[in-house]
């Protein structure tokens, strides 16, 4: 009858660490399912004659987030000047300082691209917004190229995890 017992008993505890391991694994799927994905940022624009051009760098798709890590703009070696971001739903204007959707100014030199750093949660886009870059007083008619990296997330897994 001993025998019976201690293999009974053995058997519950391995049928227990079993439904521990696939609950763990099934966790660890989900996860998984849920772990960010990189995602590249490009944009362009020319800037006119009056030194100001706004264009789209797009933004993350439907149900997704975007934080983005780091932005790197400038020119073809001839054009230096402001670059504002903006995290907004419609165009912002190229006419005077636009608060609303305002995420961050730098000033690009004609050496060299100015790149900027982003923390986690300090620059995030949620769809249907879309990341904007004004650009003024721009010293010649050139191209202004923007470039970066993101990191997409599920909205859902997002926001169970983040505290904003």
């Amino acid at each position: 009858m001993a025998e019976i017992s201690i293999s009974a008993e053995l058997g519950a505890s391995i049928d227990g660490l079993a439904s521990q391991v696939r609950r763990a694994n099934e966790r660890a799927q989900q996860a998984l399912n849920h772990a960010p994905a990189p995602a590249a940022i490009h944009g362009q624009g020319a800037t006119g004659a009056s030194g100001a051009c706004v264009f789209s760098c797009g933004g993350p798709s439907q149900g997704r987030v975007w934080q983005i890590r780091s932005l790197a703009v400038g020119g073809d070696g001839l054009v230096a000047g402001t670059a504002r971001f903006y995290a907004a739903g419609s165009v912002p204007s190229s006419a005077g300082v636009q608060m609303i959707g305002l995420r961050d100014v730098t000033t690009f030199k004609t050496s060299a691209v100015r790149t900027r750093f982003y923390s986690t949660g300090q620059f995030v886009l949620h769809a249907p917004t879309t990341l904007w870059v004004v650009v003024v007083t721009a010293t010649v008619t050139k191209a202004v190229l923007v470039d970066g990296i993101a990191e997409t997330y599920d909205f859902a897994a997002y926001h169970a995890v983040t505290v904003l």
